[in-house]
């Protein structure tokens, strides 16, 4: 039971998701753990799994924040390029350095901006697809538990 396995599982797990409906996703993830463990070694494996996958649902969570990527920096400089270029403009210069700079400054912060919505939604569907495996996960081992 390595650490690259699980992440493995998690991952193909997380693209059939993606694809599929929780059921089919949940059936097909069961199969394929099944056939590799059994009994109390099953048991042990689901546990770990869902440890995984709530930890992954966490660093999601934590990657949802803009201030963790690089694109907030470039966005903040592309601004003070563009704010920069505007303030030149309103005191009288006009040459095409100063077009050049605004122009790129609303290049670059448009393309961090959508880098950033990416990552925010990608980070985002993560959280979601681990939390519910994890909630999953949790609810087939209290069944399986003896009581």
């Amino acid at each position: 039971m390595d650490t690259n396995r699980i992440d493995t599982e998690l991952e193909h797990y997380c693209d059939e998701r993606l694809a599929m409906s929780i059921r089919e996703t949940s059936r097909r993830f069961y199969v394929r753990v099944a056939t590799r463990f059994h009994g109390a070694e099953l048991e042990k494996y689901l546990q770990r799994v869902k440890s995984h996958a709530m930890a992954y649902a966490s660093l999601s969570r934590m990657l949802q924040s803009p201030f963790c990527h690089m694109e907030t920096p470039l966005l903040l400089s592309s601004l003070v390029l563009c704010v920069t270029g505007v303030v030149m403009i309103a005191s009288g210069e006009l040459s095409m350095i100063v077009a050049g700079g605004i122009a790129a400054g609303i290049v670059g912060i448009m393309d961090c901006a959508r880098k950033l919505v990416v990552f925010w939604y990608r980070h985002g569907v993560r959280e979601a697809v681990f939390r519910e495996l994890a909630e999953s996960l949790m609810e087939e081992l209290s069944h399986s538990s003896p009581k």
